[in-house]
Protein backbone atom coordinates (compact mmCIF):
# COMPACT_ATOMS: atom_id res chain seq x y z
CA UNK A 1 0.00 0.00 0.00
CA UNK A 2 1.44 3.59 -0.74
CA UNK A 3 2.26 6.18 1.91
CA UNK A 4 -0.38 8.86 1.55
CA UNK A 5 2.80 11.06 3.47
CA UNK A 6 4.65 12.70 0.44
CA UNK A 7 1.30 14.23 -1.00
CA UNK A 8 0.28 15.66 2.25
CA UNK A 9 3.78 17.07 2.76
CA UNK A 10 3.32 18.50 -0.55
CA UNK A 11 -0.22 19.99 0.00
CA UNK A 12 1.45 21.54 3.27
CA UNK A 13 4.12 23.18 1.53
CA UNK A 14 1.71 24.62 -0.96
CA UNK A 15 -0.51 26.12 1.73
CA UNK A 16 2.35 27.55 3.07
CA UNK A 17 4.13 28.85 0.19
CA UNK A 18 0.65 30.54 -0.75
CA UNK A 19 0.04 31.69 2.91
CA UNK A 20 3.51 33.33 2.75
CA UNK A 21 2.97 36.82 1.18
CA UNK A 22 -0.64 37.20 2.77
CA UNK A 23 1.00 36.66 6.61
CA UNK A 24 4.10 39.53 4.98
CA UNK A 25 1.39 41.57 4.04
CA UNK A 26 -0.82 41.42 7.24
CA UNK A 27 2.54 42.10 9.85
CA UNK A 28 3.47 45.06 7.47
CA UNK A 29 0.92 47.81 8.80
CA UNK A 30 2.89 49.17 11.74
CA UNK A 31 1.43 48.66 15.77
CA UNK A 32 1.12 51.99 17.59
CA UNK A 33 3.81 49.93 20.04
CA UNK A 34 6.46 49.76 17.24
CA UNK A 35 7.51 53.94 16.07
CA UNK A 36 10.15 54.17 13.55
CA UNK A 37 13.75 53.87 14.26
CA UNK A 38 16.14 56.70 14.20
CA UNK A 39 18.87 56.37 11.52
CA UNK A 40 22.14 55.59 12.73
CA UNK A 41 23.53 58.23 10.31
CA UNK A 42 21.81 60.72 12.25
CA UNK A 43 22.35 59.85 15.77
CA UNK A 44 24.58 62.68 16.89
CA UNK A 45 21.08 65.19 15.12
CA UNK A 46 19.30 67.22 18.07
CA UNK A 47 16.26 69.45 17.66
CA UNK A 48 18.56 72.40 18.58
CA UNK A 49 20.95 71.40 15.13
CA UNK A 50 18.07 70.34 13.10
CA UNK A 51 15.81 72.98 13.94
CA UNK A 52 17.41 76.00 11.63
CA UNK A 53 18.11 73.65 8.56
CA UNK A 54 14.40 72.05 8.95
CA UNK A 55 12.54 75.69 9.38
CA UNK A 56 15.06 76.58 5.93
CA UNK A 57 13.30 73.91 4.15
CA UNK A 58 15.70 71.08 4.51
CA UNK A 59 13.72 67.83 3.93
CA UNK A 60 15.91 65.21 5.81
CA UNK A 61 16.10 67.66 8.82
CA UNK A 62 12.35 68.26 8.47
CA UNK A 63 11.97 64.07 8.27
CA UNK A 64 14.49 64.09 11.09
CA UNK A 65 12.21 66.60 13.60
CA UNK A 66 9.15 64.31 12.47
CA UNK A 67 11.22 61.48 14.28
CA UNK A 68 12.65 62.81 16.86
CA UNK A 69 8.99 64.05 17.96
CA UNK A 70 7.51 60.86 16.73
CA UNK A 71 9.38 58.99 18.97
CA UNK A 72 10.10 60.85 21.82
CA UNK A 73 14.02 60.88 21.61
CA UNK A 74 15.01 63.99 23.66
CA UNK A 75 11.83 65.41 23.94
CA UNK A 76 8.36 64.93 24.52
CA UNK A 77 6.24 62.96 22.68
CA UNK A 78 4.45 65.40 20.77
CA UNK A 79 2.60 63.81 17.24
CA UNK A 80 1.10 67.15 16.26
CA UNK A 81 4.63 68.44 15.56
CA UNK A 82 6.07 65.04 14.56
CA UNK A 83 3.23 65.01 11.93
CA UNK A 84 3.67 68.52 10.63
CA UNK A 85 7.41 67.92 10.04
CA UNK A 86 7.11 64.62 8.43
CA UNK A 87 4.50 66.80 6.23
CA UNK A 88 6.69 69.38 4.90
CA UNK A 89 9.07 66.99 3.80
CA UNK A 90 6.79 64.99 2.43
CA UNK A 91 6.01 68.00 0.19
CA UNK A 92 9.08 67.86 -0.90
CA UNK A 93 9.01 64.42 -2.03
CA UNK A 94 10.72 62.79 0.64
CA UNK A 95 9.78 59.10 0.53
CA UNK A 96 10.88 58.14 4.04
CA UNK A 97 8.83 61.36 5.16
CA UNK A 98 5.57 60.15 3.06
CA UNK A 99 5.68 57.15 4.58
CA UNK A 100 5.89 58.23 7.98
CA UNK A 101 3.23 60.53 7.41
CA UNK A 102 1.42 57.68 5.83
CA UNK A 103 1.73 55.86 9.39
CA UNK A 104 1.02 58.47 11.40
CA UNK A 105 -2.48 58.77 9.31
CA UNK A 106 -2.95 55.34 9.61
CA UNK A 107 -2.99 55.38 13.16
CA UNK A 108 -4.39 58.63 14.36
CA UNK A 109 -1.10 59.90 15.76
CA UNK A 110 -1.15 63.43 15.88
CA UNK A 111 -4.37 63.74 14.04
CA UNK A 112 -8.00 61.82 12.99
CA UNK A 113 -7.53 58.82 11.00
CA UNK A 114 -7.29 58.99 7.69
CA UNK A 115 -7.02 55.85 5.54
CA UNK A 116 -7.08 57.49 1.99
CA UNK A 117 -4.18 60.40 3.46
CA UNK A 118 -2.41 57.15 4.34
CA UNK A 119 -2.55 55.53 1.18
CA UNK A 120 -2.01 58.22 -0.92
CA UNK A 121 1.50 58.75 1.32
CA UNK A 122 2.30 55.11 0.52
CA UNK A 123 1.54 55.36 -3.06
CA UNK A 124 3.73 58.89 -3.29
CA UNK A 125 6.89 56.64 -1.43
CA UNK A 126 6.41 53.47 -3.08
CA UNK A 127 6.55 55.27 -6.59
CA UNK A 128 9.63 55.94 -5.99
CA UNK A 129 10.67 52.56 -4.79
CA UNK A 130 10.45 53.14 -0.85
CA UNK A 131 10.51 49.02 0.36
CA UNK A 132 8.68 50.23 3.43
CA UNK A 133 5.80 52.06 1.84
CA UNK A 134 5.86 49.54 -0.76
CA UNK A 135 5.05 46.66 2.09
CA UNK A 136 2.62 48.92 4.01
CA UNK A 137 1.00 49.63 0.58
CA UNK A 138 0.60 46.16 -0.37
CA UNK A 139 -0.88 45.57 3.32
CA UNK A 140 -3.74 47.85 2.27
CA UNK A 141 -4.40 45.53 -0.44
CA UNK A 142 -4.36 42.95 0.91
CA UNK A 143 -6.88 43.49 3.21
CA UNK A 144 -8.83 45.87 0.80
CA UNK A 145 -8.69 48.85 3.46
CA UNK A 146 -9.62 51.91 1.44
CA UNK A 147 -8.70 50.31 -2.13
CA UNK A 148 -10.10 47.01 -3.90
CA UNK A 149 -8.56 43.69 -2.30
CA UNK A 150 -5.85 42.98 -4.78
CA UNK A 151 -3.64 40.24 -3.54
CA UNK A 152 -1.86 39.97 -7.34
CA UNK A 153 -1.08 43.96 -6.86
CA UNK A 154 -0.04 43.44 -3.26
CA UNK A 155 2.44 40.82 -4.22
CA UNK A 156 4.45 42.74 -7.24
CA UNK A 157 4.57 45.54 -4.42
CA UNK A 158 6.89 42.89 -2.48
Amino acid sequence: MRSKAPARIAALALLAAMAAPWTAARAALPEPAEPHVFPDDARDETVERLRPRARAGEPRAQYLLGLIYQIGRGVDHDHAAARSWFGAAAAQGHAPAQDSLGVMHLLAQGGPRDDAAAIAQFKAAAAQGYPPAKANLAAFYVRGLGVARDMDRALRLY
